[in-house]
């Protein structure tokens, strides 16, 4: 064999133990499971599965990056279209122009990101969770949650007498 060839040979068993490495560890294999099946030390079964890896990453990088590109163009084109149009006083091309400029925006992280409270049920309030209420608001917040709801109200008021009841009870 020629030394072109021996090289050419290498490359291909590195590029074969690659993915070899790469769909036993995708299996939960260990690199040292790895490096026994494959023939070489665990440095390398390592070595081997960061590699493809990274090659992976790039690869979706660049697939993540056409895919924006196209769909910039994309919206390039939709709104070359109705220019134009909204220029000359047309109110729908406007709205239309509007909405391809947001999702311009949203594919590009332009917009700063909406900043969003929580509130309660109603809306009208700022929500305060469980562990921060007192015991009475969270019995008042309960009661609210059950007026409209006799059937479960009773439900828990039994829940409550029962409660009571086996905690009076000497164990």
């Amino acid at each position: 064999m020629t030394t072109a060839e021996e090289r050419r040979a290498r490359k291909l068993q590195a590029e074969e133990n690659r993915a070899e490495a790469v769909r036993l560890r995708k299996r939960g294999k260990t690199y040292q499971f790895i490096a026994d099946e494959l023939g070489i030390t665990k440095q390398s079964a390592h070595a081997a599965v960061q590699k493809a890896m990274k090659e992976i990453r790039t690869r979706r990088m660049e697939d993540t990056e056409t895919l924006l590109t196209l769909e910039l163009e994309r919206l390039d084109m939709l709104l070359d279209a109705l220019w134009d149009k909204a220029m000359n006083g047309q109110h729908m091309p406007i709205d239309r122009i509007l909405k391809i400029m947001e999702r311009r925006a949203r594919l590009l992280g332009i917009d700063a990101p909406l900043k969003v409270a929580p509130t309660n049920p109603e809306g009208d309030e700022p929500y305060t969770p469980v562990h921060e209420m007192s015991e009475d608001e969270r019995d008042a917040r309960i009661g609210e949650l059950l007026k409209n709801d006799p059937e479960m109200l009773e439900k828990m008021s039994q829940l409550c007498r029962e409660a009571a009841r086996d905690d009076g009870a000497v164990h």
